[in-house]
């Protein structure tokens, strides 16, 4: 595969984008000499403010809140108000042949993202079905304000609906949920990661210490497959809500949440304990906290009498611990998971969007606590507990090429840099080809000023794809970026655009682009389709 590449950089503007205020957003600095690097960054919080009865405090101001950062106060530099009321969106209609990795919410939109996260994957099929029905209950009563998305996971994330309010259609993506297979088929567009081979179960009474050891061993490998592949899926959730501004609700319904502190007796058997799990789950946790995402955990069990040991315990604190960590609530022991859902999504309501600048100048890939404080008495306040300080990205070729290629194995789009591609199909001497012109939202960009210019690169992937998913080939380049002084106010009010064609292999049906600025680490993907592109050019 041949791919051209010309880098045009502030010739387009684009008009209403939507800006990613994740974890790390870049300020445009003033003009200086020398050589500065720009590291300056606003830290997001999302909080909810309620009463002593729980209902949400309007009409606070700046005045009213302090975060304390690592319990040092800091100065809040912007805040909003944001409510789930229903607005009408002005966005122009999407132009022929374009894709986008921009979330796209439909004419009519709540600010407010809420995912159900339905999870197969560590749900027995007894509790499939109430769970399901639970959620049936919840949808019938669908409020106009509640625009949801829903995925279902299993042995891949199954894009089940994309952000809606419209019932029906959401009880017929349903359907699919309590038939879920364990081999991989199914009806829904799936997310391409799969959980390792499940365990062989329990041993008899009287088995030998050997045999009941091997046991044990079978039994971690399948919870660290599970820590694993459920940490892998609310990356990839993460990822693909993280150009989405303001709070998301993740809700997240399962039997068994796979994340424990203490591996009790497991970890007598061998070297199995909470180091086995913990680069998933902070690979997790960076992502949701980066993103905004409020994790809001429901037990699809319902209300049991009695439950298992210290297994439980650890498991309930570990979520209870996560869904405070990114500001949201765990419920367990109910048997009314649709009031969990609708408390889940009444709790944004109202929420309060703050920004400040950190003053501890500690980019040094630590997780730090953050405190949010409302001088008002009575009131409850939540927001999440901590995010993560991402050093500056220096990263060495082969970990550059493994987070390209990580994310070309998703096809759920990832949005932390937000693209638009025109795409259009040629066919010369028999061959197919693609001619894209792709537009970066500069804003996402993070540039470090050499003398008077303004300097930064964008590694590119374009991957061709097998209807099944398979690679069929790709090519790597990298775009660098130049800005002179004088034109560096006008860069970021315009975009950076390159331009590129693609020579399309046999069996080609889809193509992914792939685009990570190399200045803050930020990666978005857009998924092109072939069949969708040559067909309208066959109808012409």
């Amino acid at each position: 595969m041949r791919i051209k590449y010309v880098l045009i950089c502030a010739i387009v503007g684009l008009g209403g984008a939507a800006l990613a205020f994740a974890q790390s957003v870049p300020r445009p600095p003033s003009p200086q000499s020398g050589t500065l690097r720009v590291s300056t960054r606003a830290v997001q919080v999302n909080v909810i403010v309620q009463d002593k009865n729980g209902q949400p405090v309007k009409g606070l101001t700046k005045k009213d809140f302090t975060i304390l950062d690592h319990w040092q106060p800091q100065t809040v530099a912007s805040m909003w108000e944001q409510t789930n009321e229903v607005t009408t969106s002005t966005a122009a209609a999407s132009a022929p042949n374009t894709f986008s990795n921009r979330f796209q919410q439909g004419s009519d939109v709540s600010p407010v993202v809420s995912v159900i996260l339905l999870d197969a994957l560590n749900t027995p099929p007894r509790d499939r079905a109430s769970a399901r029905e639970q959620v049936i209950k919840f949808l019938k009563q669908l409020q106009p304000q509640d625009r949801v998305v829903l995925y279902f996971l299993s042995d891949k994330i199954y894009i089940a609906h994309e952000f809606t309010s419209d019932t029906a259609s959401l009880l017929r993506a349903l359907g699919v949920f309590s038939h879920l297979p364990q081999d991989g088929a199914g009806q829904a567009p799936p997310m391409d990661f799969a959980p390792d081979s499940p365990s062989t179960g329990g041993m008899a009474e009287g088995a030998s210490s050997w045999a009941k050891a091997g046991v044990v061993a079978d039994q971690v490998f399948d919870i660290e497959a599970k820590v694993r592949d459920t940490s892998a899926a609310l990356t990839v959730i993460a990822n693909h809500l993280a150009g989405v501004p303001g709070r998301k609700n993740l809700i997240w319904i399962s039997d068994s949440f796979p994340f424990q502190i203490n591996m009790g007796s497991v970890g007598q058997h061998g070297a199995y304990g909470p180091e086995v799990f913990k680069e998933a789950i902070t690979k997790a946790t960076n992502a949701l906290s980066n993103a905004n995402v409020a994790i809001y955990p429901v037990d699809a069990r319902g209300l049991a009498a009695k439950r298992p040991g210290q297994y439980e315990i650890d498991v309930r604190n570990a979520t209870i611990v996560l869904a405070a960590d990114t500001g949201g609530r765990s419920f367990y022991d109910t048997n009314d998971i649709a009031g969990a859902i609708q408390q889940s999504i009444d709790d944004s309501r109202v929420t309060y969007v703050l920004s400040y600048y950190p003053s501890h100048n500690q980019w040094n890939g630590e997780f730090r606590e953050i405190t949010v404080k409302v001088n008002r008495p009575g009131v409850k306040v939540r927001a999440r507990a901590v995010y993560f300080a991402s050093p500056d990205n220096v990263v060495s070729a082969k970990d550059k090429e493994e987070i390209m290629v990580d994310a070309a194995k998703d096809s759920l789009e990832s949005t932390a840099l937000a693209m638009d591609v025109q795409a259009d199909p040629v066919i010369a001497n028999g061959d197919r080809h693609i001619v894209a012109r792709v537009k970066i939202d500069p804003s996402q960009l993070r540039l470090e000023k050499i003398g008077d210019h303004w300097t930064d690169s964008v590694d590119v992937k374009w991957v061709q794809l097998a209807d099944d998913g398979q690679v069929l080939a790709s090519t790597s380049q990298t775009l660098n970026l130049n800005i002179p002084q004088s034109d560096y106010e006008t860069f970021f009010r315009k975009a950076a655009s390159f331009s590129g064609s693609v020579n399309l292999v046999k069996g080609a049906t889809e193509v992914r682009l792939v685009a990570r600025d190399s200045g803050n680490g930020s990666v978005g993907t857009v998924n092109i389709s072939v069949d969708r592109l040559f067909k309208t050019d066959a109808a012409k």
